[in-house]
Order: structure tokens, then sequence, then C-alpha cells
């Protein structure tokens, strides 16, 4: 963590001398102060020296010198009133330190060295700069490390060259400046302040960035985390020499340079990977326009942010040449400090990346140090320098890492061949990952330079070796199949297995023998009406062996079956029959009602299984079964289609049979194994449990459809028929866990349908004896991939089936690199024949041609996947529906994963609505922890998640819609509850308020609401690091301002600060304007609601140097700690002032019900001995019998809540107290919620039990009124009245009969309620302040 500086709000140290700071400085500060542990803007030189034992001395004498003479090395930054100052101190002593590092070998010293130079500066204190001296035999590492606050690259250079001409005799010298740096910021400071030149500038900035998005969308191997922790790692990057040489050649041919060319590629291989057309790339620029600051050490660097706009319609070169024009342009406003842009742009603030641009590109070549360029390469290959008797060899050591996502430095070269590093953040990217980028970088500009002329979209994306990779990780096994169908496959097993048993329900059973003589008798029958090979056969039969039965009997016939699922709507099912021109209906007679009307009107043929029985002489006519020919059909299933109309997906028994053979090697499945069946046949992953086991002699248990609907039965199944395996979709695994199912330690699963929750995979991979994750489109039969899940490792698709190849493209039809998100195509023996009746669809998604593999039928899925660097394919989402909220493309399943975690969530769903995201949460019945609250889950979310992900509101349900498959029904999702008033809620308790005070001081913004963004009002960091400081200061919190930035809103910050024990540690007094501390304060006590927003408005009015504390009911922080009598109350209140001011006079006041409460705390006081100043009642009526009301009950006071509720929008909301009769208490309250939040006074999300303590402290100020009978009082009493109050409580409010001193009566413009708010408040304060300056002039010796 940074330390606080010696001394705040003065010099460092005695005769430190305070200078211009630059914005780029001030930038560097502010993340330094976000992020107290980064290193990543360290710059570091390491070498080996060796062969001279005095040059140690001779070089710390050099450093002493330079130090004096250098005021660039003597800097530091402290923290302010105003913000951050450098300070230049007078004399300071080297900092260098010795390791004694001769225990350890090359790697551990590289280990050592590295995390050394990481290790943060405090930059209150001189110098921001260190020498490290690692001792070896013989030898010594010798780093420099210095802050880039303090020294630019460019210095650096400028200091070793001194250094290394200083430490050689006669070797020339350049004359180094060490103090133009602060006249380089204070003329910075001066052309920015000028707002006619500075404006210009903005505004030509903003249009060059335009076309870019905020955030770059790179293929990452996570999610971003809530702020950016500026970790990072370094792999190498190498061209050879052909294509250096290319380079320059292209470079030169278009007057450009090597950088321009590089840039180029650069954006194109950005523009790929992030599938954005639009990129913004930051790059360093030297700042040293003006010759006089070329030899002068300091920080003047700046970071332009360029845009790059990529065609790849258009060729490379046309490319390059718009690059070097933005370059040029940019160039030529590169005065422009990056910081300042960032605040005059004021893009949206997320913590999680740096703004404007998150990728970078560096060409560093320091033309004056040629001799020790080597000394800054990653890998440098053999390279020695001479200093005097001494030898210097690289010891390269990564540096300047996580600063940006992605960042690339070249402009070394070694064998002829540019070289250099990519930079990379470990937040986001696994090393692995990183190494594919960086090759995938490398042969992105090799096939540009080498190739400039053809359009990009032909250039190739991923290098010779990770294709090869890649077409390895996608090819399965290749196994011939058997020329036999799936019903020849069962008949095999009938043969060798006569007796075994086959199919199992609830009502009995089949053997094989019994399954084959079974399925010849409807085969006999469907012949006899007509069924000829080739021809479709609807089957709406009951989930019983029945099925079983059915479907082989079709095969059996030599037709395709088409299931129709009993439960589907009248019109879908017509329209499957119709469109498949089925020859004969196959069911039963329960199902008549649900027959297509085709069938029902005797159009179509109908074969009652009920009525088979008899069929046994027919069905001895039956020749042998001829196996079907793997073209041949065998089933039509019906999709839901983008039309509205179902398409159906025609599968031949090649497909199916490719699928059965290679699910049985992966499985294992054998004789003794049991499957229990579960899915509706309209489901196509039905065909796997129902066949998988006949052909391979297992057992198939068929669950009727009314326990595979309910949870507890099929829980209560899974336990009686104890089956070995058993496949669902995740819906339906995680119906079971909710339902309580403890898992069988015998059975396992395969899982696949939908993707699989990482969270339940947790569950069930410790609860089942394995688990297999399964993919597949309906469209390449059933599944396409397989792979177990181990605990701990993630989920990933698995490999692909047998016969079965896939292909990861980008939108050209290209393999892209391994970490890079693509479109996963697939192909080989399961790939269906394609849609029926609908040719054009079919040849828009099976299509042959692809670049990536031409001769090849390929099925387009449209699901977004990518490789793992280690080969492991995961899947990201659809890309035909892409969520995308204010830009940022999101993952919903990430921020389903963080909520399911949440104590008390059963299930979560995730969509997006519009330009936010709707969180659907399902609570676990009977949880321990209690239902989750909103806040809490928003808390859980901005915790784990970066703001853009975090939902915007949560919608509860009883249970998620599904769809006939087990699949959660996303259309179904109900729209969230409209909430009008949700754009303005009021600070609600004493941190808000207080935290509502802070930010009006900080943004000058009058009206605030809890969920407005602080930096959406003005806000910046700077501003952020000064908000830190006033939360200090008020609770003794230390805020990193990544905090603030992650809980942008009063709301979530107030959250943030309960969380962490410190904010309700000030108990209820509340400050509202801290004034000067040489004046007395004014108290003011809550009304009955409990909370004191009521006097913010008040005190923004009242003299500044006036402080204002608010005293607000303690039981609005803590339930059950309200006050029963006022007197109890004002006693612990008097309490709380006493140790605010332990000594009068006092001044003390209230509005309503806190007038009274101030009234008995005067009395208080005075018993003490103590005076008061001023006791001011804001139309507060007398606590006498006159004023109580008769019927003051519980429901009356609800009735008051509720309209007290509304008052401070300007809202009504009246409801009679008889209109809660006959509800219980719960249920009267939350009629109260549910009519607040209809008229926008409460959010949808609104806390209830929050609500609760408010309304307890609400009746328990009710209830302590009408206890509350003081006799008069020797008290003066300043009343304010309202003057266009309705209620008439007489002239004087009945306080004429307990003020036994002065009693001054004025009335104030307003009604009782609207008296506290906008513009009356106005005329309260000024009354206020006039009485208790006139007061307190009178008791000059007070």
């Amino acid at each position: 963590m940074t330390a606080a500086p010696l001394v705040t709000g003065a010099a460092p140290v005695h005769g430190a001398r305070r200078v211009p700071l630059s914005e780029q400085q001030r930038g560097l500060w502010i993340i330094q102060k976000t992020e107290p542990s980064c290193g990543a803007y360290h710059l570091a030189f390491t070498a080996e020296v060796a062969g001279d034992a005095e040059l140690a001395e001779h070089a710390r004498t050099v450093l002493a010198d330079l130090v004096a003479e250098t005021e660039a090395l003597r800097v530091c930054v402290t923290e302010e009133s105003d913000g951050p100052a450098l300070w230049i101190v007078p004399e300071i002593e080297p900092d260098i330190r010795v390791v004694d590092a001769r225990a350890l070998d090359d790697a551990q010293l590289r280990s050592l060295v590295r995390d050394a130079a990481r290790v943060p500066f405090d930059l209150a204190r001189a110098p921001l700069w260190r020498v490290q001296v690692f001792a070896r035999e013989g030898s010594a590492v010798v780093a420099v490390v210095a802050h880039h606050l303090a020294l630019d690259f460019w210095s650096l250079g400028l200091l070793l060259g001194e250094v290394q001409a200083r430490l050689t005799p006669g070797a020339p010298r350049r004359a180094l400046d060490g103090s133009m740096f602060a006249e380089f910021a204070a003329a910075q400071a001066a052309e920015l302040s000028d707002r006619e030149a500075s404006l210009p500038l903005r505004d030509r900035w903003a249009q060059r960035l335009a076309p870019a998005p905020a955030c770059i969308e790179l293929p990452s191997d996570r999610s971003r985390p809530p702020a950016q922790s500026y970790d990072g790692g370094s792999v190498p990057v190498a061209f050879d020499a052909a294509t250096s040489t290319r380079i320059r050649e292209l470079a030169m041919g278009a007057g450009a340079t090597p950088f321009m060319t590089v840039l180029a590629a650069y954006e194109l291989f950005l523009s790929r990977i992030s599938g954005q057309s639009a990129v913004n790339v930051a790059t360093p620029s030297s700042g040293r326009t003006d010759r006089r600051f070329r030899d002068a050490l300091g920080s003047f660097v700046n970071t332009l942010v360029l845009t790059g706009e990529v065609d790849e319609a258009q060729t490379f070169r046309e490319l390059l040449a718009a690059t070097r024009d933005r370059v040029v342009d940019g160039l030529r406003d590169q005065r422009a400090p990056l910081p300042w842009l960032v605040s005059e742009l004021s893009p949206p603030r997320d913590p999680s990346h740096a703004p404007l641009a998150q990728a970078g590109l560096a060409w560093d070549r320091l033309p004056f140090l040629a001799d020790l360029a080597p000394f800054f390469l990653l890998e440098p290959g053999p390279a020695e320098l001479a200093l005097g008797e001494a030898r210097l060899r690289p010891f390269p050591v990564p540096q300047q890492e996580g600063q940006l996502d992605l960042w690339v430095e070249l402009g070394g070269e070694r064998d002829g061949g540019y070289v250099g590093v990519l930079r990379y953040s470990t937040d986001l990217f696994d090393a692995g990952t990183a190494r594919d980028l960086a090759d995938a970088f490398v042969a992105t500009v090799t096939s540009a330079v080498h190739d400039p002329d053809a359009p990009m979209s032909a250039l190739a994306i991923a290098d010779t070796a990770q294709r090869g990779r890649l077409e390895a990780w996608g090819r399965g096994p290749e196994v011939p199949l058997p020329e036999a169908d799936v019903l020849a496959l069962v008949l095999e097993q009938a043969r060798t297995r006569p007796d075994a048993v086959a199919v199992s329900d609830d009502d009995g059973e089949l053997t094989y023998r019994g399954l084959a003589d079974a399925v010849d008798r409807v085969a006999a029958d469907l012949l006899a009406r007509g069924v000829a090979p080739g021809d479709r056969v609807g089957v709406m039969v009951e989930r019983d062996r029945s099925l079983v039965v059915a479907l082989l009997a079709v095969h059996r016939a030599g037709a395709a079956y088409v299931p129709l699922d009993p439960d589907f709507p009248a019109d879908r099912l017509d329209y499957m029959a119709a469109d498949a021109r089925l020859a004969v209906l196959l069911t039963q007679e329960r199902h008549r009602a649900s027959w297509p009307a085709d069938a029902a009107d005797g159009t179509l043929r109908v074969s009652l299984l009920d009525e088979l029985g008899g069929a046994e002489g027919l069905a001895g006519r039956l020749p042998a079964h001829e196996p079907r020919p793997g073209g041949a059909l065998a089933y039509i299933l019906y999709t839901s289609g983008s039309t509205g109309r179902p398409k159906g997906v025609a599968v031949p028994h090649g497909a199916l049979v490719n699928l059965l053979l290679s699910m049985a090697n992966r499985t294992g499945f054998g004789p003794e194994d049991v499957f229990l069946a579960v899915t509706t046949i309209s489901f196509d992953i039905a065909g796997l449990e129902l066949f998988l086991p006949l052909v391979c002699g297992g057992r198939v248990v068929v669950s009727p459809s009314a326990v595979t609907r309910d949870p507890h039965e099929l829980a209560h199944r899974i336990g009686t028929v104890r089956p070995t395996w058993m496949q669902a979709t995740p819906t339906t695994w995680l119906m079971l866990r909710e339902a309580g199912w403890p898992g069988d330690p015998g059975l396992r699963a395969l899982c696949g349908g939908e993707p699989l929750p990482e969270e339940l995979a947790s569950f069930l991979t410790g609860a089942v004896a394995g688990l297999t994750n399964v993919y597949g489109p309906t469209e390449t039969t059933i599944w396409s991939t397989a792979g177990p899940v181990v605990r701990g490792r993630g989920v990933d698709l698995g490999t692909p089936l047998d016969n079965t190849q896939l292909y990861v493209t980008d939108p050209a039809g290209r393999l892209v690199p391994p970490g890079t998100f693509g479109e996963l195509w697939i192909g080989g023996d399961g790939v269906a024949a394609g849609y029926w009746g609908r040719e054009e669809l079919t040849a828009e998604r099976f299509r042959t041609g692809l670049p990536c593999a031409p001769h090849e039928r390929l099925y387009r899925t449209g699901d977004r996947v990518r490789w793992t660097s280690d080969g492991r394919l995961e899947h990201h989402g659809r890309l035909d529906s892409q969520v995308k909220v204010r830009g940022y493309r999101i993952e919903l399943a990430e921020v389903e994963s963080v909520l399911a975690a949440v104590p008390g969530v059963g299930a979560v769903v995730v969509d997006a609505r519009g330009e936010r995201l709707v969180a659907y949460v399902v609570p676990t019945p009977g949880c321990a922890e209690g239902e989750p609250t909103t806040p809490a889950l928003f808390a859980a979310a901005a915790q784990a998640l970066p703001p853009y992900m975090v939902p915007s509101a949560v919608v509860r349900l009883n249970e998620l819609p599904l769809t006939a498959n087990k699949k959660v029904d996303r259309r179904a999702l109900p729209e969230p509850a409209a909430e009008a008033g949700e754009s303005f809620l009021e600070p609600r308790d004493a941190v808000e308020i207080t935290l509502a005070r802070m930010w009006t001081e900080l943004l000058g913004v009058e009206r605030l609401g809890i969920r407005d963004d602080f930096f959406e009002l003005g806000g910046h960091s700077l501003l952020a690091v000064r908000l830190a400081a006033m939360i200090r200061d008020e609770w003794g919190e230390e805020l990193r301002v990544n905090d603030l930035l992650r809980n942008s809103t009063i709301e979530s910050l107030a959250l943030h600060l309960r969380s962490h024990g410190s904010a309700p540690a000030q108990g209820p007094l509340v400050t509202l304007r801290r004034g000067e501390d040489a004046e007395r304060p004014l108290f003011l006590f809550h009304p009955f609601g409990g909370t004191v927003f009521c006097y913010v408005e008040l005190a923004r009015h009242l003299p500044e140097r006036l402080p204002v504390r608010a005293i607000e009911a303690p039981g609005i922080e803590t339930p059950g700690a309200s006050e029963m009598t006022v007197e109890r109350m004002a006693a612990h209140y008097v309490d709380l002032v006493r140790r605010e001011q332990p000594e009068g006079p006092y001044a003390l006041g209230g509005w309503c019900f806190g007038g009274v409460v101030a009234f008995e705390a005067a009395r208080q006081l005075r018993r003490l001995g103590e005076t008061v100043e001023l006791l001011v009642a804001i139309d507060s009526r007398a606590p006498i019998p006159a004023n109580m009301p008769a019927d003051a009950d519980d429901l009356t006071l609800l009735s008051w809540f509720a309209r007290d509720l509304a008052i401070p929008y300007g809202r009504t909301l009246d409801i009679p107290p008889e209109e809660f009769r006959g509800q219980d208490p719960d249920a009267a309250f939350d009629h109260v919620l549910a009519r607040a939040a209809a008229i926008g006074v409460l959010p949808a999300d609104a806390d209830r039990e929050q609500m609760r303590r408010y309304f307890e402290v609400y009746l328990a100020s009710g209830v302590a009124l009408q206890l509350y009978t003081p006799p008069p009082a020797d008290v003066d009493l300043m009343l304010l009245t309202a003057a266009d109050e309705r209620a008439d409580y007489g002239p004087c409010l009945g306080w004429d009969g307990l003020v036994a001193g002065t009693l001054h009566v004025t009335p104030v413009a307003g009604d009782h309620n609207s008296v506290m708010y906008a513009p009356n408040a106005a005329a309260v304060a000024a009354e206020i302040g006039t009485a208790l300056a006139e007061r307190r002039a009178a008791l000059p010796a007070l």
C-alpha cells in the first residue's frame, strides 16, 4: 500500500520546492492511488556485471553526483487539498539495495529480480527510482528501476548513457538538463487552461476517436474483473529477416515508416480477433516536440490514441495508406495529454479497463543508445558491453506488464529481424493464449506485407503450425461404419441375448425377443396400410415401452418416423403433419384429442397400437429385415424456426448409427447397464437414450411424462430404478438438485442441450459417478462432441465424436487461431441431409466450399466458440442472438454463475431487455440464509463483475418457464415492472445522506439520487481521490479509488461501506454540512420517519460557516433499536449532542415530530445546567391532547406512512386505513409497498426489510408522541409555521401552553410538507440563520 506523505499540506521535507505537475504525471499518480500495489509503470534496466571489483564504488559516486546535479532525480508527489503536488527535494541519498543472491539459480534469480522491480514506490517519498544489486559469486545482477512519473524511457536512456560515459574515461558526454520538466508542465498547463486553444484541440480528438467503441472485445480466457489489477505477463515476438525486409520496403514505397506498417497490420489483427471494424490503439510519443527538451530528464512521454478502420475487402496497401494519414494527423495534435483528453471527453467510466484504448503498440528505438539496445529485449541473444574492466551482459526481466489488455512493443532487432514483446493482462489471458495471440499477430503481419495487394479477406489468420493444431483438435477418430441401421443392430442383440430385458416401464417389460416380435407386429400393420420405403410415419404414443416399439417398427417398415408430442399446440401438430406429408399416423386412442386435423377427419390413415395385439399372423409373413442404406431417411425432427414456422431436420440412418456407435465407445455402455429415459420424443436427444442401450445389449427404462415433469417424482424414480446412466438438460439436473436430490454414486450423467453452468457442474461432479458434457445441434444428429467434466477444470464441449470434424472460423470461413472466438462449423458422418422441403434454408446452413475445408459439406451452427491454447473447445453463446448492452458484448452465463452462488438463489437466468440486464431469480425454498435481497444480489455482482455486467433489475419468480424440451424458455420471461420513479431515489439513512453531502460538495449538483452515477454527473479520477479522502476523514475507512470506480452510485458505495463495518461506527449523527470548526453546530432531530433527508435542502441554504448535524433514529440501521418514549429518545440524542459539542450554548431544532424531540432535548439540557441559544420548531404541533388524533392505531399510522413516502417525490399516495381492514399486518405492509412502486415512489426491487425498519421507526415515533405529555418548560421557542397548511391547529400550534419563555412565531411559505423542500426551504434557512446570528451576536462572551 502507498504510505501517507510525511507531512500533509506542506512540503515533504524542509526546503522542498513545489513545481508544476504535468497532466501525464497527474494521470500516473491517479493510477497509483487507484491501485497502490501497481508496478506496471516501472521502467527497468537489468544487466549482469562481472570483472571489475571497483565498479560498484565508482558507480555509487557517479550516482551521487547525478542526484546532486539533477532535480528530476529528486522529485516526489504528495496529496494536497487541491490535488497532487510535485516537489523537488533539496538533497537525498541514492536508494541502493544489495541482496545476497549466491544461493539462487538463474530462474530463481530472474523471478526475484522481476518481483523486486514491481515493488511499488511510495510516491510521496523521494527518490522515485532505486538501484537493486543482486550479488553472486564473481558477478552481480544490477536492476535500475524508476517510476514512469519521474522518468520516461527516453530519460532512462539518457541517464544510462551518462552513467556509461562517466564510468568510461575519455568518453564524450551529453549536456543533460534535470530541471526543464517543470517548465514543460507549466507550459502545458497554460495551453490547456486557454479554452480558445484547448477546446478545438479536444474536439479534433473527439472526431478522430468517434468511430471506435469505448472498449475492444478481445478473446480473453476470463471476463474482466470489476477493477483492473495491472498484473501482467510477457511473451516474445519475432519476425524473420525476410518479413522485416518487406516491412521496410513496403513502408518506403508507401511514404510511411516501419512503425506505420506494423501499426496497420496490428489494426487488422485486432479487428480480426475482436470482430470490430474500428479499433483504438494506444501508442506513446516522446512529447519532446520542442528541441529544448531533447536532452531533458523527466517524464515527457504522452500516449496517443489512434483509431484504425478496417475493411477486409480492401488491400493491405490501402489500409497502410489510411493508417499513415491517421498517424500524421494525430501527431499534429500530440500535445493533448491523454489524462486531460479522458477528462474532457468523459467516456463511460469502467474500472475494469483503461479508457479510450485497451490495446497498444510501441516502437521503441533510442538512436543515442544503440549499444545498450539488446539489454531491453526479452530475448536478447548473445550480447556483451565493455565498461572499463567490467563486462555487462543482458539479464532480461519483463517489465511494464499489465498497463493495457494487450501491448506490443517492437523496435529491437536480432539476426536481421525485428523483435519485441507482447505484454498482456493476466486478468484476462493465460500465458498459452498470449503466445497464440503473439503467433497470430506475427502471421497477420507476415501475410500482409508479403501480399499487400490481395484483399485482406484472402490473407491467412493463423500460421501453419497453428492450423496444424486446429485440424488435429477438430478431427474425431476415423472409424468405419457397419452396413447396418439401428434396427439391424438391435436385432443382432435380440439374436445373441433374446431373453435379456430390453425395455421396461411402470407396467411391464419386453425382452429383446419380445421387442423384436412386437416391432414386427406393428411394422406389418404399417405395411398393410400402404407404408412404403422412404415414407414418413407420424408417431404419437405414450411414454412407455410402446414408444420404443413404435419407433423401431417404422424403421422395420422402411419408413422414417416423425415424432409428434401430444402436448404440442394443435396448430403446430397440424403444420408438422402436413409439412412432412405423413403416410400414416401411428398412435393410440387416448391421444385422439391431439391428433392432427387430417387424422381426425380421416384424410390421414391411422394405425392404432391399441388394436395390434392380434397381428401375429401378418408379422409372421414379414421378410427378414434388410438394413436401410446410410443415406436413407431415419427420422424428421421438427425444431423451432426463426420465422415462427417449425423446420424439419432430416436425419439419415448413417448419421444415427454413427452417433450411437461413437457414444457406445465413449460411454462404455454394456449389457449390464441401465439407461433411464426421461426426455420427450420431440427433443432429438431422446433418440440416444432410447436406442443406445438397445444397440449395446443393455436395458432402457422409459419414464412416464408425469414423472419427468416433477423433480421430486424423478428423484424417487432414480432411487427405485437405480440406473447406471441418465441423460438430461442442465435445467432438469438443476430441478433435481433444487428438489433435494442428493445424487447417486452409481449413476453416470450425460448433460447437454444447453450450456452447463459451472456451479451445476460442480454439484454434479460430486453427486454422481461421472459427468459427461455433450454438445451438438439437431442438424448434426444429437451430439457431435463429448467430454468428461472434471471438478475445478471448467466446462468445455469435449472432443469430436467418431467421423466428425470441427472448424472454428471467422466470417470469411478462415480458421481462427487458438484463443480467438469464431463460429463453429461441423462436418462428417453426423451431418443431416438438410431441412425437409426447405432447399433455400438448407443451402444457407449446410455449405460446401469454405476456405478452411473446401471439399467438405459443413453445418453452420451459429455458436460462438474458441479453442484454448491447450486444445479445449469452449462455448461462448450464440452469434445469432449475441447479447450486447451499451456496446459491451456480454456472456449471460457468466453473470448467471455469479448470482447462482449467492446464498438463497435456487435458479437464475439473466437476459438482456433493451439496454439493460435483468436477473430472473428463483429463491431456494426453506434456505437457512433466507431469501436473497436485491441489494445483496447487486452487491455480489458488483464484487465479481465489471459494471456493465451488473444487472440493473431483479425479477423474482416462483419457477423458471420451460420449453417442452426442459430448456429455459427465455421468450416467456416477464418484462420487469416499469419504475416511473427509478430515475430519482432519495438517500435513506445516515450513510447515504452523508455521501450525498460529499457528492454535492465535490460535484456542485443540487439534487442527488442514490442511483445517480458519480462519473456521469461529472466526476473524474481526481475527484474520486478527493472523495476517498473525505470518506477516510468521516469514517476512517481507507478506500482505493478502484473501490469508488466499482461502486459509483451512492447506493452501491453505502452498501460497500456498511459491508466493511466502517460506516455505521459514527452512529445516527449525520453531518449535513461540515462548516467551520470555530462555529457551534446546529443540531436537527429526525421527524416521524426517522431519516434526516428532509433537512438536506435546508442545510444547503443555511450559512456556509455553520456546521449542521442531524440525528436519525437508530432503528433505521438496527432493527428493534427505536425508543418508545420521547423522553428516552431525547436522552439518547442529548448524549450524542454532548459528545459532539461538550459545552453549550446549544442550537437545536426539528421539523414535525423532530421539533417535539428538540423541545424535550432542550428541557433535559436545561436540567443539566446547559444553555440553549436557539430552539426552533418547523411546523411542529405541540404535544398536547388537543393535537392528538383519537384513532391513531397501527393501521392509521401505516396509512400516514404511505402518505409520507410519496411526499418527497411530489406524488400523492392516500390509502385510507379502512383499505387494510381484514388483512394481516404483513399483507397490509406489502400492499403499501406495491402501491408505492406502482406510482414510482419506490423501485420494484425495494429492500423490503429496510422498508420494514422504516415503518417500525415510524410506528415507534407515533407511539412515543401519543405517550408524551410534558409540563411547560422554561425555554424560548422559535416556531416557524407553514402558511399554506390547511389543517388548523391554532396560530401557535398549541405551543403557547408549553413554552414558559419567549414564543416567537413566524409564518413561512409552504404547507406542512413542502416547507422543507425547494423553494420554500430557503426561506426557512434564512429565518434560522438570522435568528442564530442575532443570538450569537448577543452572547460574545460565550
